[in-house]
């Protein structure tokens, strides 16, 4: 998120070209659903069960996106890692449950599938 956050604000305070431009807030990684759900695992305190089944038709096998433009226009390059900025999330979201039944396992089935079955 703190890569979003000072994205948007670079492009607020440019010129007003980069007011109304698309860019792409990424990591230059090609990263599959899967290895996000890993990531995302690895940071919670109870296990979670993911089951892939099938996929949408014209599903790409991982995906990234390149964010020369921005960099080009703005001078922005991430600062956080993937991994790091999804640690953060987890960590932030645990935080508001504070109070709230935390599950001992969670299961997420019909996810779409990745290169294998798990």
């Amino acid at each position: 998120m703190k890569d979003n956050v000072s994205a948007g604000i670079l492009a607020a305070q440019g010129h007003e070209e980069s007011m109304y431009n698309e860019y792409n807030v990424a990591t230059n990684r090609k990263t599959t659903c899967e290895e996000l759900v890993e990531m995302i695992r690895a940071n919670l305190p109870f296990d979670v069960t993911v089951e892939y089944r099938g996929s949408t038709p014209g599903d790409q096998y991982g995906i990234f996106c390149d964010y020369g433009k921005i960099q080009r226009a703005l001078g922005w390059t991430p600062k956080i890692r993937l991994e790091d900025g999804l640690a953060e999330m987890c960590s932030w979201t645990l935080a508001q449950m504070q109070g709230r039944e935390i599950p001992e396992q969670a299961n997420f089935s019909d996810c779409g599938e990745t290169e294998k079955s798990v």
